[in-house]
């Protein structure tokens, strides 16, 4: 039976860290796992919650490091399983839930990445799968029909789960997108090119507290990482007509909020997220190159100064 281990990424997150641990437990009936939670230093009372699961695996870091290196850290420091399944701290899964990906990866041999479909606690659909470069979610919030096993663009972070060799091959989810947002798009767009394809299996299905897991962090820290990794994302992925079309849309709301005209977005991030995505473009349009070499992750090599990230 294929080992399957599953990532929990947690940052002050005792509200539903409990709930998904209780889900995992309970609800997963796979006989070969491990529960994994990897704590960017909370300050809250999360890492007295995972105490409370003896089963649970624990990896404390010293700051938070955001998604990509978090995750990095528990696969590098986890080497040796068939498949990697990373999961939000505000989810909650359904039983059979596991059972149906490794299903999914033994009945699809050209499978390198699996999502389930992920759902609004209210029961309707959140996402079914995402559109590449777009980045949109697949299926209405409200549609819930029959669905089958079917090959899609990409999958949400907030569940997917990585064959062992797509890692060997592929190397780690980029960091250049630290601290958050679209390593997953970036991935499965890097997988894809490997020659490896992407699945939404429906049967498995997980409850997601959609934005929950980012309450903590401030809203104009999330734009900004939102546009600079859009950018970064479109650079090394997609199209010169998606990349222009996204300067395009959030140009004309930044304009438009610095003239008042739409107060609620935070036209001060525009500059910033410009400002950061051209120190990096020289990198950026390199990695487009090469899209399926191996990506390290620096920061378990111990290369911390991220200015010399990409010296070489």
């Amino acid at each position: 039976m294929s080992e399957v281990l599953i990532i929990v990424l947690n940052w002050n997150g005792e509200e539903y860290l409990d709930d998904c641990l209780e889900s995992l437990i309970s609800e997963t009936h796979y006989e070969d796992y491990q529960v994994l939670v990897v704590d960017n230093n909370s300050e809250d009372n999360s890492v007295e919650i995972v105490d409370g699961f003896p089963e649970v695996d624990l990896i404390e870091n010293e700051s938070n490091l955001g998604f990509s290196i978090g995750n990095n850290i528990g696969i590098y420091e986890n080497q040796g399983y068939e498949y990697y399944l990373l999961l939000n701290n505000d989810t909650k899964v359904k039983e059979g839930w596991l059972e149906r990906l490794v299903e999914t990866f033994e009945e699809k041999e050209d499978a390198g990445i699996c999502g389930p479909k992920l759902k609004h606690p209210d029961g309707t659909i959140q996402s079914a799968g995402i559109n590449l470069p777009e980045m949109n979610s697949m299926r209405s919030d409200s549609e819930d029909r029959e669905m089958e096993t079917e090959e899609v663009d990409g999958v949400l972070g907030a569940a997917f789960m990585i064959k062992d060799e797509v890692f060997e091959e592929i190397g780690y989810l980029d960091e250049i997108f630290s601290p958050a947002q679209h390593e997953e798009s970036d991935y499965c767009s890097r997988a894809r090119k490997a020659g490896y394809k992407v699945y939404l299996e429906p049967d498995s299905e997980i409850l997601h507290y959609q934005g929950k897991a980012k309450e903590n962090v401030k809203s104009d820290f999330m734009e900004f990482l939102e546009l600079k990794n859009l950018w970064k994302y479109q650079i090394m992925n997609g199209s010169l007509r998606s990349l222009l079309y996204d300067t395009f849309i959030y140009t004309r709301l930044a304009i438009a909020s610095f003239l008042g005209v739409k107060p609620d977005y935070p036209w001060r991030v525009y500059p910033k997220a410009l400002k950061e995505t051209l120190k990096d473009l020289p990198v950026l349009v390199k990695k487009r190159s090469s899209r399926t070499e191996f990506v390290p992750s620096y920061y378990c090599e111990d290369i911390r100064d991220y200015s010399k990230r990409y010296e070489d």
